[in-house]
């Protein structure tokens, strides 16, 4: 469970970095 979380904060965490790059 725990891996899987964070695993899941790290997609989610690497998906929107280049989405927030691009906003702004």
């Amino acid at each position: 469970m725990l891996l899987f979380s964070l695993d899941g904060i790290a997609v989610v965490e690497f998906l929107l970095s280049p989405m927030s790059q691009m906003l702004i």
